[in-house]
């Protein structure tokens, strides 16, 4: 966790995050949560550091020590560079939460974060307010998705079709506006759900392919 907070550039947010502290187990610092008992060593489940404009860094490589991970919650800092790709199945196998939106990200989405066959644990990928540019269209979704957040970035091609179950699923969130997205907007529950302004600002998307009644729940 040292190793993070170094990367981070010792920011004044992670203040109490160190060994001479009162509370030398990780577990008990700010924005660190643990598995485990009250009292017994545990391993790094979620972490949350929001800046707030205090971190300029890349995304820590010493992430990649966290193997316990399910969530990783750094929005609003000035995050930038690529999205590594141990941000992954490899290294991070339970990572099932992650929130990179309001920073200066660019470059793609790694393939660690969106190849099914990888068997990704991912059910929620917040990358809004960035610098990404990549096409969509060549992105597979993970199956267990089912919030995806990617507003207010230059990222182009279409909206990717889901395979038959996750398509079918509702989903709590769901937002590509203000992109470079072109084509119909594909029918099913993950899209019905969501209003014109989730798929506004765009270069050429087009409605049609939506019905005019959504799905019953």
């Amino acid at each position: 966790m040292l190793a993070v907070k170094s990367a981070l550039g010792n920011s004044p947010t992670l203040s109490d995050w160190n060994t001479s502290a009162v509370a030398t187990d990780c577990c008990f610092w700010a924005a660190v949560s643990c598995d485990g008992d009250a009292g017994a060593a545990g391993r790094v489940t979620a972490l949350t550091v929001i800046g707030r404009g205090t971190i300029s860094a890349r995304v820590p490589a010493a992430l990649a020590n966290l193997t316990a991970l399910r969530t990783l919650n750094l929005p609003y800092n000035r995050l930038h560079g690529a999205v590594p790709e141990f941000l992954g199945p490899a290294a991070l196998p339970d990572l099932a939460f992650l929130r990179l939106d309001g920073n200066r990200l660019s470059g793609p989405v790694p393939p660690t974060l969106t190849v099914p066959d990888l068997n990704l644990q991912l059910t929620a990928l917040h990358l809004s307010r960035n610098r990404f540019e990549f096409d969509l269209g060549r992105v597979e979704l993970p199956e267990a998705m089912d919030v995806l957040e990617i507003d207010g970035n230059m990222i182009y091609g279409s909206i990717p079709r889901l395979p038959p179950a996750a398509a079918a699923r509702k989903w709590l969130a769901f937002n590509v506006s203000d992109n470079q997205l072109c084509g119909p907007i594909p029918q099913g529950r993950y899209t019905h759900r969501f209003g014109p302004s989730h798929f506004a600002g765009n270069k050429c998307l087009s409605a049609a392919a939506r019905s005019r009644r959504a799905p019953a729940s």
